[in-house]
């Protein structure tokens, strides 16, 4: 893994360059990152969590997701987080998404316990392992963020409806 002393997520990953999302291979990770998706670690071949890898219509939210979350930030700081490989803010609560069998799933980097919705949660059937779901989870986190159904229809190529009803 390229930049592996600096970073826990690969530089070199075709989603790290097209669309900056940091791939780490722990709901805990090392850096402050804005966001990070949970993959399966090459390496691990138990794959204790069952984190699946997101498909490419996926990524293509998430990257979206992450400029929503850069946007919030002036424009002297994001050019700092432009020149990075990844979107790092040390005082940042990082957003943790990974993708099970069972769905979509979300930490954030205070929160003392796992990914959520937890397996017994009721909650766990609303965020399905699709497109759709990954959409009505992002929903479910930025429920109080600035104007994110509007960020949403701004951003068609992430979000097209005829994808991805829930958008």
């Amino acid at each position: 893994m390229s930049n592996r002393k600096q970073f826990d997520a690969d530089t070199e990953h075709p989603w790290a360059k097209q669309w900056r999302i940091p791939r780490v291979h722990s709901s805990h990770p090392r850096q402050q990152y804005e966001v990070a998706v949970c993959v399966p670690d090459p390496d691990d071949h138990t794959n204790l969590w069952d984190y699946r890898e997101p498909p490419e219509d996926a990524a293509r939210i998430i990257g979206s997701y992450i400029d929503y979350r850069r946007s919030y930030y002036n424009d002297g700081w994001q050019r700092r987080m432009l020149a990075r490989p990844f979107d790092i803010d040390d005082s940042t609560n990082t957003v943790i998404l990974a993708l099970t069998p069972h769905g979509w799933k979300y930490r954030r980097m205070t929160h003392r316990h796992g990914l959520w919705p937890f397996y017994d949660d009721p909650r766990q059937d609303d965020f399905p392992p699709t497109a759709a779901g990954l959409v009505a989870l992002l929903d479910h986190i930025c429920e109080y963020g600035r104007d994110w159904p509007g960020w949403k229809a701004e951003h068609p190529e992430a979000f097209d409806p005829a994808k991805h009803p829930a958008a």
